[in-house]
């Protein structure tokens, strides 16, 4: 119950073989960097796992590299985040 008042993670530089979908239970988390968290062959994700961000209500920040800006998944993911979120 604590890590709800997480408000920032770093999953970043990690070879994460699984998508964290706990990461959605956070519902304080502002921001969250999973930039090269993916680097693992053996797993990467897909938009459809970045939906249930639209539970995350306070997050202004997600730093990420799977997707490129203007690319039709960047585009995608911007529709899962608040208006005001930057995406890095």
């Amino acid at each position: 119950p604590e890590l709800t008042k997480l408000q920032e993670l770093h999953l970043s530089s990690n070879e994460l073989i699984e998508f964290p979908v706990s990461i959605f239970k956070l519902i304080s988390l502002e921001h969250l960097n999973i930039s090269y968290a993916f680097e693992s062959d053996d797993y990467t994700p897909g938009i459809e796992d970045f939906e249930s961000l639209t539970e995350l209500k306070k997050i202004n920040v997600l730093s990420q590299d799977l997707f490129k800006e203007k690319s039709k998944h960047y585009k995608m993911l911007v529709k899962f985040l608040p208006a005001d979120c930057k995406i890095k």
